[in-house]
């Protein structure tokens, strides 16, 4: 997350397992399922206070979350690619059924 014209507001880190971000000034602020649009838009309002109209820029640099990573993804010789959650117990032939084999 970047503060123009404002680097000691400024952080980078990871999203917490509780699903929050720690910014100097407010807090913790929730981040987990929000685009960075809305994350940044929540900053810009609460930073407002202590900073004349905060330009605030939230850019994701890693994807880590669990939803992202247990996924399987699915191409090659099936009718519709797709990526979709794993499920405990799921074998490559339930894989490409959902893919429409």
């Amino acid at each position: 997350m970047t503060v123009w014209r404002n680097p000691e507001l400024s952080v980078a880190g990871p999203v917490r397992p509780d699903g929050k971000i720690t910014v100097p000034l407010i807090g913790d602020v929730e981040a987990g399922g929000r685009t960075p649009s809305e994350v940044a838009e929540q900053i810009k309002k609460q930073l407002s206070t202590y900073v004349r109209e905060p330009n605030v820029v939230v850019i994701i640099t890693d994807l880590r979350s669990h939803e992202f990573l247990s996924r399987i993804r699915i191409t090659g010789a099936v009718r519709i690619p797709k990526s979709i959650p794993y499920r405990q117990g799921m074998t490559v032939l339930d894989a490409v059924l959902e893919a429409v084999g």
